[in-house]
């Protein structure tokens, strides 16, 4: 009896031993495999995690002033507070890099006039981005011409030219509570024939600006300010060094130009990781 009761343990010792050694590679096995199929799916953490908004500013007079009040669709006790009615807004994530196509447009262009964009950005990743933006040209799929199509003539790209020729643009930001503008750019001084011999623009804007994390709650939200002036031709027509765009034209041209409306060059957002 003895015998048989070591060789039955050393029987049932060895049963439990492939038993327990089958289950572990059931486990591995199954282990690798959720291992092997989750790699098939790119995890990425969003270190770009941003919304974009675009905004112009309700101004009557077009003095760069935007309407001082409360928006018919707010509720009641709301704040008066600078009035912007919203264009667009876009949600960018990436890992390193991405942007946000936005188009703009003036209407009946008139001398001295300007026109109040507001870029509204609210970072909520967990990293700090830096802000570029580009005027990058022609966009022909957001030029349609006079019917109802947005077929793309050359007339509307000649309307373009002598439209960008009349503005300047300044950029602002926010300083305490007051909006700071740089230097104004003539835009019609961005304007270069590439190798088709079709005339562009591409002019940086801003650069090298940085928007902190959400982990700064405080710090996260940023303003873009765009001041667009449609300028006398006096001053397109000074000297550069008079604070002037530099430009010939004459009156008449001037004249014709008056009225008109056009959408301005694509611009491009650009938020990046260092």
């Amino acid at each position: 009896m003895r015998l048989f009761s070591q060789k039955s343990k050393l029987i049932i010792s060895i049963v439990a031993l492939i038993v327990a050694v089958a289950l572990m590679c059931t486990v591995t096995f199954a282990w690798f495999t959720i291992v092997a199929s989750t790699g098939e799916v790119s995890f990425v953490v969003a270190r770009i995690n941003s919304k974009i908004s675009l905004y112009k500013a309700l101004d009557n007079n077009y003095d760069g002033i935007p309407n001082f009040g409360i928006d018919a669709n707010e509720p009641i006790g709301t704040p008066e507070h600078f009035q912007y009615t919203i264009i667009d807004s876009s949600q960018a994530v990436a890992e390193s890099a991405a942007n946000i196509n936005m188009n703009m447009e003036l209407t009946n262009l008139q001398p001295t006039q300007i026109h109040i964009f507001k870029i509204y950005i609210i970072n909520n990743s967990e990293a700090s981005n830096t802000i570029r933006m580009v005027f990058s040209g022609y966009d022909v799929h957001n030029y349609p011409n006079n019917s109802t199509s947005n077929t793309y003539t050359s007339s509307d790209f000649d309307n373009f030219i002598d439209c960008l020729s009349l503005i300047s643009v300044r950029v602002g930001q926010d300083n305490n509570g007051n909006i700071v503008y740089g230097d104004k750019i003539y835009l019609g001084n961005t304007i270069f024939t590439d190798d088709s011999g079709n005339k562009v623009c591409n002019l940086t804007i801003m650069s090298g600006v940085d928007i902190a994390s959400i982990l700064q709650p405080s710090q996260n939200k940023m303003n873009i300010y765009l001041r667009f002036e449609v300028e006398t031709l006096d001053s397109l027509t000074a000297s550069v060094i008079d604070g002037g765009a530099g430009m010939t034209m004459t009156n008449q041209e001037y004249q014709e130009y008056q009225g008109r409306s056009f959408v301005l060059p694509l611009l491009k957002v650009y938020l990046e990781i260092d």
